[in-house]
């Protein structure tokens, strides 16, 4: 099916926005830009979160998660 003219992806996401599609609040949404790297934008007087940089940044999360877990298992095995 192919979407209306009407329907369109945004580009960035507002602050509440952002935090309710990461399933956070915004109080972790502001800590994760001061402390985890989570790409935001200042325009103007907006922090906007864009979508495309937003993605990557989780999937390299979940890929380091990953990587992890996996060093981990290595080791208690070894044990």
């Amino acid at each position: 099916m192919k979407p209306s003219q009407d329907h369109f992806e945004p580009l960035a996401l507002r602050p509440a926005e952002c935090a309710r599609a990461l399933g956070i609040d915004t109080r972790t949404l502001r800590r994760w830009q001061r402390d985890e790297g989570l790409p935001f934008a200042r325009v103007g007087g907006a922090v906007l979160f864009p979508v495309a940089e937003l993605r990557a940044w989780l999937a390299q999360r979940a890929e380091s998660e990953r990587r992890t877990d996996r060093l981990a298992d290595e080791i208690l095995r070894e044990l």
